[in-house]
């Protein structure tokens, strides 16, 4: 829950991490994935890094629907 607050108040680093640990505690999941991934493209300054491209491929695996992931690889 943290997560999505502090990409919407610009804290990116936090979100990426608190996405990290949620990743960790709760397991993946194709959404969980998709956020993760376009929060570190976001700390990047719209670059994909290698981190988010794995974490966009692996939600795609899972659900091939997801116009987000799609769109950022």
């Amino acid at each position: 829950m943290l997560a999505p607050v502090y990409l919407r108040i610009g804290r990116l680093d936090d979100a990426v991490r608190a996405y990290e640990a949620a990743l960790r505690l709760l397991g993946p999941d194709p959404g969980r994935l998709t956020a993760y991934g376009e929060a570190l493209v976001l700390s990047r300054d719209g670059v994909v890094p290698a981190e988010a491209r794995t974490a966009f491929e692996q939600a795609l695996q899972a659900d091939g629907r997801l116009a987000k992931a799609r769109y950022y690889l």
